[in-house]
This record gives structure tokens, C-alpha cells and sequence, in this order.
């Protein structure tokens, strides 16, 4: 599916059900996260996550770490940094998510190496098609931060689309 799709699901789904945080907690922000996108996902539920709290908040900090260190590394490395070299900069916080972007719905679907299993996952889906629907999909969700009333809701709207994403991959 191409992301346009991804979102249009994603929207329709969230219609129907009402599902939406409007606030987290950051201590616990992942696993916030990772439980609404349980509770969103068509998966067959599980009684108990085989992850505890703690892991899946060191999941995302790891995650989201190797994006920003990479995006950080790439800056640091550079004498005279232009605008350019800034989306340069993103492309690399961008290449690493998209072989992680499975790790959130690996982790809810109790899958054991979710590091692995998403980074094979972006192979076989083939990496510029991952990078291709990831980068809308997170420009739509950062840009729903400055509605003022509704910050999350593109944010929800787009973990939604990755979890329809790896469901219709598995």
C-alpha cells in the first residue's frame, strides 16, 4: 500500500472507533503509544504483552536515538553547515527509521527481535519503497503538531498507517 492509502485507512479507522490521546506522559511515552496502537490494531490481542513497560520504553528511546545520533553524526562531521546539509541531515534520521519502522508493531505482535525482524522487513518490502511512504507520512504527522486543539491527532493517524502497513506485510 502507498502511504496516501495507509493515511485514508488510518483516518477512516480512527473515525469509527474514536480512538484518541490527546496528551502523554513523556516518562511513558512509548509505551502510551504502544498500547494505543495494540488497542488500534486488527491483530489478535494478546491477555499479556510479552514486553514489559521498561523494554518498550527502551525500544523507543533506542529507536529514535540511532535516527537522532545519525542526524547528530552527519551535522557534527560537517565544517560549514548550509540549508542544504540540514535536509541532508534528515534524509539520515529518515534512511535509519525507515529499517526500524516495524519495531513498534513488532513489539505489540510479541514478535521476538523486533530490531531484526524490521529491518529484514524494510528489505523485503525493498528500502526506497519504505523510505518513499515513510517520509509523507511522518511530514503529515509532524505538521499535525501546530493544530492547536488536536496536536496528536495526525501523530495517531500515522502510527496507525504503519500498523495497517505491517498488518497488510504480515
Amino acid at each position: 500500500m502507498l502511504y496516501r492509502e495507509l493515511l485514508k485507512e488510518s483516518q477512516s479507522r480512527i473515525k469509527k472507533r474514536g480512538e484518541y490521546v490527546n496528551s502523554y506522559s513523556p516518562n511513558q511515552l512509548f509505551v502510551a503509544g504502544a498500547k494505543w496502537m495494540l488497542d488500534f490494531s486488527t491483530l489478535p490481542k494478546f491477555k499479556e504483552n510479552r514486553y514489559s513497560k521498561r523494554t518498550i520504553q527502551c525500544y523507543g528511546l533506542g529507536k529514535y536515538g540511532l535516527c537522532i545520533s545519525s542526524t547528530i553524526l552527519y551535522l557534527a562531521l560537517i565544517n560549514e553547515i548550509t540549508i542544504l546539509d540540514f535536509f541532508i541531515a534528515i534524509f539520515f534520521f529518515y534512511f535509519i527509521e525507515s529499517h526500524l519502522v516495524f519495531v513498534f508493531p513488532l513489539l505489540i505482535d510479541n514478535q521476538s527481535s523486533p530490531l531484526k525482524k524490521s529491518i529484514l522487513m524494510a528489505y523485503k518490502i525493498g528500502l526506497p519503497k519504505v523510505f518513499i511512504n515513510i517520509l509523507p507520512i511522518a511530514g503529515y504527522m509532524i505538521l499535525g503538531l501546530f493544530k492547536v486543539r488536536k496536536p496528536f491527532y495526525n501523530w495517531h493517524i500515522g502510527c496507525g498507517a504503519i500498523v495497517i502497513w505491517y498488518e497488510n506485510e504480515i
